[in-house]
C-alpha cells in the first residue's frame, strides 16, 4: 500500500498524473482492445472468409473420418470429421483454400 502511495501519491482534482500511471493506463487500455478484438471481432472476420464449394467423391472412409481430393493447389486432400458417407458417395463440400478441412454442404 505504502509503495502505490509513493508511485502515485494521493490523487487530488486538477493535478497531472504521473508518468508511470499514465504508462499504466495506456497499457490497460491497449491490453482491453488486444483481448476485445481476439473475442470478438476476429471470430466474427473469420465466417466472413470465402469458402469454396465443390462436389467430390469420397476416397477412404477410417472411422468417422473421410478423406477426400479437391481442386485446392495448396493442400488438394482434405479431410472431413463426423462423416457417416461410404467410400465413393459423390457429396458437396465446402473449405477454404489450403486448409486441410472440408465441410459437408446439405444441397
Amino acid at each position: 500500500m505504502i509503495i502505490l502511495l509513493h508511485w502515485f501519491g494521493p490523487m487530488k482534482i486538477g493535478r497531472p498524473l504521473k508518468p508511470i500511471t499514465q504508462l499504466l493506463i495506456i497499457g490497460v487500455i491497449i491490453t482491453g482492445a488486444i483481448i476485445f478484438i481476439f473475442t470478438s471481432v476476429l471470430p466474427f472476420l473469420s465466417e466472413l472468409e470465402l469458402r469454396v464449394t465443390e462436389e467430390v467423391t469420397i476416397l477412404t472412409r477410417t472411422g468417422s473420418l473421410c478423406q477426400i481430393n479437391t481442386k485446392d493447389e495448396a493442400m488438394p486432400s482434405k479431410m472431413i470429421t463426423n462423416c457417416e458417407l461410404e467410400k465413393g458417395a459423390k457429396v458437396l463440400v465446402s473449405y477454404r483454400d489450403g486448409f486441410p478441412f472440408a465441410k459437408i454442404e446439405l444441397p
